[in-house]
């Protein structure tokens, strides 16, 4: 029977929880134990109802239902990780999916476009520049935020990606994960596993060769530890479900920008964000900002009422295409500012209801301009 490790934060929810009950009956317990205490004591029993502010009679209530609703949710998660999977709802990854597949198309159409061909080589990560035919490499994608599951690779999300990349002629792709905390050797044995049986599950693609994939984890946030990278060396950046717990949204975009490859690279995301003030989810907005604090304090510093969506758009001078009410499928947009470098390929926002309270979420692909 194997044994499963419960992560911290499940502890300190239920610990929140009865902290929260027994301060709020301790009063009512000591008149029942202490009748026969001398008058002092009497005295300070009685007027310890008094001590009890409105303020308190309000946040009480709050702190106590908070943490039973969140206890009941990461319950369902420890049960979730204790199955040995990190399964979202479909309408979420089937949108991680597209991000993924987009993005690595269309970053490798752009390389097409300039007549460069990528082919295997032993070259140092470092060593070389932008693809040419005299200089050629592996394709390169980061993702950002992989935790210690890297749940992309092995969900197996990267599939209809990988098939693209094969089948426009990409031999080689070298993925590089950053985080904070990274997978353990065995995790990682999994996720070039299940990353490998997807290639080979593409079958033949005409005359083009297999597919190789190399998987590697940088342990350290990206603003400290990509540093050494050169600009633009990565073909495509990936981020799901990550920027909502970074110290710093603009410090991390900021890197993710320089880090893309200037011409035709793509950055492609999907995230939590908060409810804008014209979409009609106005109490979960409420319940964004109500439970925020202690979803930082229990989920790693992840904040629930981040414009995540704008803070992207501001960082590559994109419009801030929020209207919904059209009757064009936002995913299929092509959002585009004269005075930008980049472009939208698809950007959607979207609510997931088996994902709440981080229900609220948006997507998108920026590709530089070639």
């Amino acid at each position: 029977m194997s044994t499963v490790w419960i992560p911290r934060r499940y502890i300190v929810t239920w610990l929140l929880l009865f902290t929260q009950i027994s301060a709020f009956s301790a009063n009512n317990n000591d008149n029942n134990q202490n009748g026969d205490n001398n008058a002092k004591e009497v005295i300070e029993v009685e007027e310890a109802p008094e001590s009890i502010s409105r303020r308190n009679l309000l946040t009480w209530p709050i702190g106590i239902g908070g943490a039973v609703v969140y206890g009941k949710l990461l319950s369902s998660s420890l049960e979730k990780l204790s199955r040995g999977d990190s399964v979202f709802p479909d309408d979420h990854e089937r949108r991680v999916r597209m991000v993924l597949s987009t993005s690595l198309q269309a970053s490798a159409q752009g390389l097409m476009m300039t007549n460069h061909r990528i082919i295997a080589n032993d070259q140092s990560p470092l060593a070389d520049a932008p693809p040419s035919p005299s200089s050629p490499r592996p394709f390169r994608v980061l993702e950002v935020g992989i935790g210690n599951e890297w749940r992309l690779a092995r969900r197996g999300l990267y599939g209809d990606g990988l098939q693209e990349l094969r089948r426009m002629g990409i031999r080689d792709l070298d993925v590089t994960g950053v985080d904070l905390v990274t997978p353990k050797e065995a995790v990682l044995k999994q996720a070039r596993d299940k990353m490998q049986a997807l290639v080979a599950a593409t079958g033949e693609v005409g005359e083009q060769p297999a597919l190789r994939v190399n998987l590697h984890a940088i342990k350290g946030s990206i603003t400290a530890k990509l540093n050494d990278y050169p600009n633009g060396y990565f073909d495509a950046v990936i981020c799901s479900l990550t920027l909502c717990s970074v110290d710093d949204q603009t410090a991390a975009l900021a890197e993710i920008h320089r880090l893309m490859r200037s011409s035709g690279g793509t950055f492609g995301y999907l995230e939590h964000v908060a409810v804008d003030d014209d979409e009609p989810y106005s109490f979960l907005e409420v319940q964004q900002k109500v439970l925020d604090p202690l979803q930082q304090a229990l989920a790693d510093n992840c904040h629930l009422h981040r414009y995540t969506d704008e803070t992207i758009a501001e960082e590559f001078r994109l419009p801030q295409d929020n209207d919904n009410d059209n009757d064009n499928d936002n995913a299929s947009q092509l959002l585009t500012s004269s005075s930008s470098s980049s472009s939208y390929l698809l950007h959607e926002r979207f609510l997931v209801d088996g994902m709440w309270p981080i229900s609220c979420q948006c997507c998108g692909v920026i590709q530089q301009r070639m």
